[in-house]
């Protein structure tokens, strides 16, 4: 699950709200308590050996290596770069 593939980023570093108390990680990732509104998806289809191809070169699709530096941005950065 999310949760335990986050649960190391549990010793992160917060930000605190002095006026509310309330803490905000640095580095982590918050999950939310409510339920998801996104759309779930339906069933796979399974191909077989035969129907893919023997190798596939995305680099043309994928955009330049960038420092994320100490920003921990990764994985944001991967993901605004396949939009």
């Amino acid at each position: 699950t999310i949760e335990n593939m986050c649960a190391h980023m549990a010793e992160s570093k917060y930000l605190i709200d002095p006026e509310t108390g309330n803490r905000f990680p640095i580095g982590g990732c918050l999950i939310s308590q409510q339920p998801s509104t996104l759309p779930t998806f339906g069933s796979s289809r399974t191909l077989s050996n035969k129907e893919l191809p023997s190798s596939v070169d995305l680099r043309q699709l994928m955009t330049p290596v960038v420092s994320q530096g100490d920003f921990n941005s990764c994985v944001g950065n991967a993901l605004a770069g396949i939009l």
